[in-house]
């Protein structure tokens, strides 16, 4: 009998389609789980392995939701998720956790992201051209451990808000010799996919905010994944 330890499904919330997700992961689960949802909402769940987060302060995109997740996190995996799409049975594979393909990477990271994004790269302006080889690791999932080990205790860098975040995870793991690995046949149903506006509304604010990162990176490469930089958010 294979062993299957838990896995913590990290979900930041704003929309009632919650309740969905839920169900939809209690349908599909082949391995014990909990899940942890950080969320503004006043939300209960008939689930005992829910825990709810509540949010109050005003925060525009996923990062700081995702990161406050994580720290309750009591799972030895875990994989990010979103309250818009359903995740494929696949990601609750343990085996493809702990396969050959991640056992040489110490950072134990990969990315159960939907097929399109498997190809994506690191966006690039500026003087940037000589990362858009790096491919994002979009919903990314792997070894708890290895995030206090290796990325400062946060799944992402608590300076940005939303989408640089994949970015500069998956440039980080790149740089250390770590090319970044993705879960196979875990594609995502995007038919609830509706995007919250606010997301692209922070797009600016996190490229000033990867600008910054990389230019102190460039200077000193063994800066902490969790740099912080003040950019006032406009």
């Amino acid at each position: 009998m294979s062993y299957n330890p838990k896995i913590s499904i990290l979900i930041p919330s704003t929309k009632e389609k919650i309740y969905d997700i839920v169900d939809h992961i209690e349908s599909i689960s082949t391995c014990s789980y909990e899940i942890i949802v950080c969320t503004p909402l006043d939300i209960n769940f008939k689930q005992s392995n829910v825990k709810v987060i509540q949010d109050d302060e005003d925060n525009i995109g996923s990062i700081s939701p995702i990161n406050r997740c994580f720290k309750e996190a009591q799972c030895d995996y875990f994989f990010v998720t979103c309250d818009d799409i359903l995740i494929h049975k696949n990601c609750f594979n343990i085996e493809e956790f702990t396969k050959s393909n991640l056992s040489s990477n110490k950072y134990k990271i990969c990315s159960i992201g939907y097929k399109d994004a498997h190809g994506a790269t690191v966006p690039t302006f500026g003087g940037y051209e000589r990362i858009n080889n790096v491919r994002i690791l979009s919903f990314p999932a792997g070894s708890t451990q290895s995030v206090y080990d290796h990325l400062d205790g946060v799944i992402f860098n608590g300076s940005f808000k939303h989408i640089y975040a994949d970015n500069w995870l998956s440039y980080y793991i790149n740089y250390h010799g770590k090319k970044p690995v993705f879960m196979p046949n875990t594609e995502n149903d995007l038919s609830q996919d509706i995007r919250d506006p606010r997301s692209a509304s922070v797009r600016s604010y996190d490229e000033k905010i990867f600008k910054e990162v990389m230019n102190v990176f460039d200077s000193n490469k063994d800066i902490e994944y969790n740099y912080k930089e003040k950019i006032t958010h406009e």
